[in-house]
């Protein structure tokens, strides 16, 4: 017992120790955590800021090509060149475009703008398509349902005017595309007034949309 008390000094002294070791050792574990979330915290901030210098990087360039576009398109309402020679021009513009789609495929606008060509040239079935890759990319890409539902109005015009004068189309094919030139429409109108921030999408509706929208809220 006298032996054992004269080692409780000693105990003291190596539990001290010990413990004040572990405290150490557990600050140095909390700051490295915090350390690491921070660096983290910073680096995915520092990616959050790339991505959207890159966007809009993007988008510049995007405009720049569909502004080619749109002031090439405004020959067609000038008697001063042949129809022919601007498609031409707007041909080249569009090949552009699909080579910046080249360079970024999984860009939702670079779509919606080639599209915009093809309608400009009457190309409706590839409008089409180019839209419905652009959804499915970001099905919230509401300029996309929006231009979907005027190629869509395109397509029921153009079928109605064949069933006019044929006995093999019936009304009932070409309601079917002014049905879903509505169901388009609203959808894109019900995903630009849902979005709480809107995205900077860098697309302006042109003249033609706005008219197209007048058209389909009156039918």
């Amino acid at each position: 017992a006298v032996l054992f008390a004269d080692q409780l000094p000693l105990v003291a002294e190596h539990h001290g120790s010990f413990l004040v070791g572990a405290a150490a050792v557990g600050a140095l574990v909390v700051g490295l955590v915090w350390r690491a979330d921070l660096l983290r915290t910073q680096r995915l901030h520092a990616e959050q800021i790339a991505r959207e210098r890159l966007h809009e990087e993007t988008l510049k360039e995007l405009s720049a090509l569909w502004m080619r576009v749109v002031l090439e398109k405004q020959g067609l309402y000038q008697a001063t060149e042949e129809p022919l020679k601007i498609r031409r021009r707007i041909q080249i513009a569009l090949d552009e475009v699909s080579r910046f789609i080249l360079r970024n495929p999984d860009f939702p606008p670079g779509y919606y703008v080639r599209a915009q060509g093809l309608l400009y040239q009457d190309a409706l079935i590839q409008a089409e398509q180019d839209l419905n890759r652009a959804i499915a990319l970001d099905p919230q890409f509401f300029p996309a349902h929006l231009l979907l539902g005027r190629v869509k109005l395109e397509r029921y015009v153009l079928e109605r005017n064949l069933t006019q004068g044929s006995i093999h189309l019936r009304d009932d094919d070409t309601r079917a595309f002014l049905e879903e030139a509505k169901h388009h429409f609203e959808q894109g109108w019900r995903l630009e007034q849902s979005e709480r921030t809107p995205r900077r999408w860098g697309l302006v509706k042109t003249r033609e949309d706005q008219v197209a929208e007048v058209v389909v809220e009156a039918l």
